[in-house]
């Protein structure tokens, strides 16, 4: 039963609006959509409700999602890896997927196979991290071989420091400055 689901009743108390809609003609077309895309039922239970009930918001992130490159494929496997990334505004993803592809040089297929990172924070999480990554690259003191941009994007924080920040400090006294948005990487 849907209502088993603890997201889904936090869902349903925070979007209680879906009670005053037509379910059948609103919630039950998104429903279907989700099965076609072999979403587990985990994620319909918790999605049906709270993303697709707004077709804009899908097709707007999928036009943006094409301007960089994605195809529909791309689309669909970062949805179901990340549901999350369909329901970002045009500001944030393009603004993350800016930073990343043109800044940090990321291929943007590659960021569909980690759309989860589009969901953090840009100003307080993308940026400061891999700032910090790309000076410590800059330097050749991390290859970009061995660099896992996940790790970068979803280690907790403690985690994030000591292998990137704290161990690099003695060869690069302004990292911290770097992770605080302090310096312009151009000056380093």
């Amino acid at each position: 039963m849907v209502l088993s689901d603890v997201k889904v009743i936090y869902i349903w108390k925070r979007c209680s609006w879906i009670f005053m809609k037509n379910l059948s003609k609103n919630v039950s077309p998104n429903i279907g959509f989700l099965r076609e895309l072999s979403m587990p039922q985990s994620y319909i239970a918790y999605l049906a409700m709270h993303v697709l009930d707004r077709k804009a918001t899908w097709k707007r992130c999928q036009e943006a999602y094409k301007r960089w490159g994605w195809s529909d494929n791309h689309i669909v496997s970062a949805f179901r890896r990340d549901p999350r990334c369909m329901i970002l505004s045009e500001k944030k993803l393009m603004a993350t997927m800016d930073f990343l592809v043109n800044k940090m040089g990321l291929e943007s297929q590659a960021v569909a196979e980690l759309p989860d990172i589009l969901s953090y924070s840009l100003e307080k999480r993308i940026i400061p991290r891999f700032s910090v990554v790309r000076v410590l690259l800059s330097k050749g003191l991390i290859e970009e071989e061995n660099l896992s941009f996940s790790y970068v994007a979803k280690t907790a924080e403690k985690y994030f420091l000591s292998a990137y920040l704290t161990k690099y400090l003695d060869e690069v006294p302004q990292l911290s400055n770097v992770y605080q948005g302090k310096v312009d990487l151009c000056t380093l």
